[in-house]
């Protein structure tokens, strides 16, 4: 990204689409661990995940990782977290 293009971003510009994949993969690498997950962040990654496959089939593989994830959760101490809880109701 460059300078220009920096700036514009931070001012609350629109980045062109390979710009905003490249801000968004930077995000979800450089998000400190001990963060509590976003919705949008949790988004960002799996969206990174299909963003090869068709869209209708990207779609399909997105609610299917979200089920794997919730059954996975639904045994864990603190449950289901509830970014996931929220990607579940939007998709």
């Amino acid at each position: 990204m460059s300078p220009t293009g920096l700036r514009k971003f931070m001012a609350g510009g629109q980045p062109y689409s390979a710009t905003r994949v490249k801000l968004e993969r930077w995000y979800v690498r450089e998000r400190l661990p001990e963060e509590t997950l976003s919705t949008d962040a949790a988004a960002l990654a799996l969206r990174s995940l299909t963003e090869a496959l068709p869209l209708d089939a990207a779609g399909a593989v997105e609610r299917r990782l979200l089920e794997v994830l919730a059954d996975a959760y639904a045994v864990a101490p603190d449950g289901v977290p509830s970014w996931l809880k929220e990607l579940q109701r939007r998709a």
